[in-house]
């Protein structure tokens, strides 16, 4: 009887064992990348107004990515200029900026040399 015991207690105490190294259901579950959604320029640069033939800056530019989890990112490191920028000509012009597929724009203005 004691035997029986001895065994039956070793059976679980192995069982247990052999359960606790399974990996759980979780473990099987593949990781789901966020797919971004959208962007948006969440502050323009300080400066959308050029001199004629002077530099294009961007300092203060903010770009934001949305992800389909309802999440956010500043992405502006990241982020490429799709218009080229002309300072040589007078007048308004739309700058725009893209991450992944996705497109956002933004005004300058570019002033006559005096």
């Amino acid at each position: 009887m004691k035997k029986q015991r001895l065994n039956f207690l070793a059976a679980v105490l192995l069982a247990g064992i052999v359960l606790a190294g399974c990996p759980t259901e979780e473990a099987y579950m593949p990781e789901i990348t966020p797919e971004v959604i959208g962007i948006v320029i969440t502050k323009r640069p300080d400066n959308t107004t050029y001199e004629q033939y002077g530099g294009f800056d961007t300092t203060g530019l903010v770009v934001t990515a949305t992800f389909d989890d309802g999440s956010e990112e500043n992405v502006t490191d990241r982020i490429e200029f799709v218009s080229a920028w002309r300072l040589d000509i007078p007048g308004d012009q739309l700058i725009t900026v893209s991450f992944g597929s996705f497109r956002a724009s933004y005004p300058i203005k570019v002033l006559p040399s005096t």
